[in-house]
């Protein structure tokens, strides 16, 4: 008889995606970025450091695989504008991107139709949300919901 076995899964993020998410920003970025909280998780899971930076990930939406990238950023105030670099704490952020992969672009431009043409208006998404669910290992079932956003938000 085999044995069922489990493991340990990544929590779940909700985004509303804005401008960034679409790429329509100025670095046509096409990404989003964690909260803080669950930052250590995500930088264990795929053994990110600062000589593995990103790592491949799949995100599974109805049903098709499609790739895209999970990727520390640390941000160590080097290359400064306005303030000095020892008046900025150093501080790391990860993200999830996909710009180099245009299949990705284009599925959550066509599942998200009615935020990106409301971004690309100027307004601000707040009625749309997509939800990545970590199944195991690299992979994330993205699901897409059309209800307005919370009051109250939990937190983690």
């Amino acid at each position: 008889m085999v044995r069922p076995s489990s493991w340990e899964t990544l929590p779940s993020i909700e985004v509303y995606p804005q401008k960034t998410f679409f790429g329509l920003d100025k670095g046509k970025s096409h990404c989003f970025t964690i909260i803080k909280k669950v930052n250590k998780k995500f930088i264990t899971r795929f053994s990110l450091d600062s000589k593995n930076l990103q790592r491949r990930v799949t995100f599974v939406i109805n049903g098709t695989d499609y790739e895209a990238d999970i990727r520390l950023v640390i941000m160590n105030r080097s290359k400064t504008r306005k303030l000095k670099p020892e008046e900025q704490k150093e501080r790391e952020i990860i993200q999830f991107q996909w710009h180099s992969y245009p299949r990705t672009c284009d599925i959550f431009r066509q599942q998200m139709a009615e935020p990106y043409n409301k971004i690309l208006k100027g307004d601000v998404n707040y009625d749309e949300a997509v939800i990545f669910v970590n199944s195991r290992l690299n992979r994330f079932f993205v699901e897409f919901t059309d209800k307005k956003r919370p009051i109250f938000e939990a937190r983690i």
